[in-house]
């Protein structure tokens, strides 16, 4: 009877050894999907058109060379005091109500963003050295709805006055067809804002001398890269 029991006893164990080896055999699997989304440009957020404001002018210089006269608005939104061209200048104030456009553009990380700004600008820089010799324009122009009159042309644009990170030196250049300007975010910024102003020049380019009280538009283009 000892030896038995004794053999029924090895049988068990034997059977648990087995059942052990067959669940340790079992194994599953999972599909994971991946995905990603492409972005082949940088999108700038217009947060403010740009605002000459109210500006009193009369007459114009009506051809390349003439008498004129130039603002600068700030990217700050600052409007600067008239400067003359050639002999006495024409009449030009700004009378308030100017903003210089705004933008915003969203980064993550500390990547520099180009922005490359209208390729408007003039021969002289106004109020700059030289400036009293004439002006040649390549201008963004800002007109009244009647073509017979008087024009305002901007150019020189500038970008600053930015938030969230830095702004390099081209950003004010107005010379030597420099048109890229450089913002690098802070680290750990979202969001990047930035203002941007331009030089105000009187009608050098259509002919027609008069301004008439109504108003006066225009539109440019400032893109982003990385």
């Amino acid at each position: 009877m000892k030896l038995n029991f004794n053999a029924k006893k090895v049988a068990g164990l034997g059977s648990v050894a087995l059942l052990g080896m067959a669940m340790a055999g079992v194994a599953s699997a999972e599909t994971f999907n991946a995905s990603a989304t492409v972005q082949t440009t940088v999108a700038i957020t217009n947060i403010v058109d740009m605002d000459l404001g109210t500006i009193y002018a009369t007459t114009a210089s009506g051809a390349a060379g003439e008498t004129y006269s130039a603002m600068t608005l700030s990217p700050a939104g600052v409007m600067g005091a008239k400067v003359d061209g050639t002999a006495a200048g024409v009449v030009l104030i700004g009378l308030g109500g100017q903003a210089a456009a705004t933008a915003s553009i969203a980064v993550s990380g500390t990547s520099p963003v180009t922005l490359t700004l209208p390729s408007a600008e003039f021969t002289v820089v106004p109020g700059g050295a030289g400036y009293g010799a004439g002006i040649s324009p390549l201008g963004v122009e800002v007109a009244a709805a009647d073509p017979s009159v008087a024009k305002f042309l901007l150019g020189g644009f500038t970008v600053g006055d930015v938030t969230g990170g830095t702004a390099d030196a081209s950003c004010t250049n107005t010379t030597d067809q420099l048109y890229d300007c450089v913002l690098t975010p802070s680290f750990g910024s979202t969001q990047i804002d930035f203002g941007i102003g331009a030089d105000i020049v009187t009608d050098v380019k259509s002919g027609n001398t008069a301004y008439q009280p109504t108003t006066y538009t225009g539109s440019f283009t400032v893109t982003a890269s990385y």
